[in-house]
């Protein structure tokens, strides 16, 4: 009978993880739908879903007189870093006119603007404020998600298939499909439900990292003939996974993603190799396959692609006179930027030639330079240390398919983000939170439960 009791809070708990799994995959599979969630209204409808998600979790873990599996502190470089970018968002909104002090932002040619706050525009500052808080929110939940270790890979497997739909959707919009299902194409290139090629193949690439993870992981399995012909099938669904998301990456026809996508899933494999758990010949039989299936993509799909591979020298200079005005952005406010989110209706002020005045530049095409145009080179800092701890802990933790996925997740990440945003598309950032919170929830979940039978 004292077992009993002493096993019930966890056990309850542990249903209400599953549950709590269950509903954060509704919302990261339903987000891609709306434009990527790319608009102010869905930033804010996905922050109230999560809100309600978090406070019925947490008065669920009240009721039963349990606590979180993972502390927040659990993670202090990560957790301090993070509120300290929470509060300095909360500081670019506040009025600090009324306190006596005017922040002046430097503008080119000399110009001077004395505004009532550091942000230019405080309400699209608050907005920026509510995803980040989102993203935390979510990052706390999957963690919890991911203590469990069968529960973690259940639901990386299921975030797989979601990537898998929407590259099968991509296709099929874009009207490969078409002749075959009588569904008109919207096109050369594919987008599915994002807004542009570049945030739908970073989503994509993902889905890339985390079937080569899931493949190796299968392929580490012991040897059991009982086994054999499900882990042959298993390995079957994944390839057809990859082969969906390959063909749709390659309709794309997103350099950077292209490249991106190659070295995520080269560095799972890697990282796996450096681990040693399989023989010589599986790892050279690995490579070769992800060799001829990049070939074979390219000579069914990849005319488009290669086309623009041609065209990236005028790209790269139209890129390289961006960053330079960019660049001149971020030095005229270098401590404190112009305010989370405002980079769009700050940067026709330092918008001059030879960048055309023809297109609309109100992205940076460049992650890092945003937020540092957005926050300084300080804060915008922030975000980026928080990713390099996330993956030091994770570099630390034993081998494991979400950590493998998740590893793969962040190197795509740093690689694409360098010349475009595809982070700051709320879908793109959803799923990114998730596999890489998922991850470090499943390594502190695996340390404990050693040390429990140590």
């Amino acid at each position: 009978m004292e077992r009993t009791r002493r096993h019930a809070v966890p056990t309850r708990r542990g249903n209400a993880n599953d549950r709590l799994g269950g509903v954060l995959l509704l919302l990261v599979g339903l987000s891609p739908l709306p434009l990527g969630s790319n608009r102010p209204a869905f930033w804010a409808a996905w922050g109230v879903v999560l809100g309600v998600i978090g406070l019925v979790y947490f008065l669920s873990l009240r009721a039963r007189g349990s606590a979180l599996r993972i502390s927040p502190w659990r993670l202090p470089e990560v957790t301090i870093l993070f509120i300290v970018l929470l509060l300095f968002v909360v500081v670019q909104v506040l009025p600090l006119g009324g306190l006596g002090y005017s922040p002046i932002q430097v503008l080119p040619r000399g110009l001077q603007l004395s505004a009532s706050s550091i942000s230019l525009d405080p309400a699209t500052t608050s907005l920026t404020l509510l995803q980040f808080a989102c993203y935390g929110l979510l990052a706390l939940l999957f963690r919890q998600v991911g203590y469990r270790n069968s529960r973690a890979d259940r639901v990386l497997n299921a975030i797989f298939v979601i990537i898998v739909a929407y590259g099968l959707l991509g296709i099929v919009l874009q009207g490969q499909l078409g002749a075959l299902l009588g569904i008109p194409g919207s096109g050369s290139i594919a987008t599915g439900p994002f807004v542009n090629r570049n945030s739908y193949a970073t989503y994509l690439t993902f889905g890339l990292a985390i079937g080569v993870a899931l493949a190796i992981g299968q392929l580490e399995q012991g040897e059991s003939r009982r086994k054999r012909h499900r882990r042959v099938a298993t390995l079957a669904l994944i390839g057809a996974g990859l082969f969906v998301i390959g063909a749709a990456l390659v309709a794309t026809q997103s350099r950077m993603g292209f490249v991106a996508g190659l070295v995520g899933a080269l560095s799972v494999t890697l990282l796996a190799l450096a681990g040693r758990r399989l023989g010589t010949g599986i790892w050279l039989g690995i490579l070769a396959v992800l060799l001829l299936g990049t070939i074979g993509m390219l000579a069914l799909n990849g005319g488009g692609l290669l086309e623009r591979v041609g065209s990236l020298e005028t790209a790269g200079d139209v890129r390289v006179d961006l960053y330079r005005q960019v660049w001149q952005m971020i030095v005229s406010s270098p401590l404190v930027g112009y305010g989370g989110g405002t980079f769009e209706g700050t940067f026709p002020l330092f918008h001059q030639l030879p960048v055309s005045p023809d297109v609309v530049w109100n992205k940076a095409h460049s992650t890092y330079f945003a937020l540092w145009a957005e926050f300084g080179l300080i804060f915008g800092t922030l975000p980026l240390i928080i990713v390099v701890a996330a993956a030091i802990r994770l570099l630390a933790a034993r081998p494991s398919g979400p950590r493998l996925a998740a590893i793969g997740v962040i190197v795509v990440a740093a690689v694409h983000s360098s010349v475009d945003f595809s982070l700051e598309i709320e879908a793109v950032a959803f799923v990114f939170v998730a596999i890489v919170f998922l991850a470090i929830g499943a390594g502190i979940g695996a340390a404990e439960q050693r040390r429990d039978h140590a």
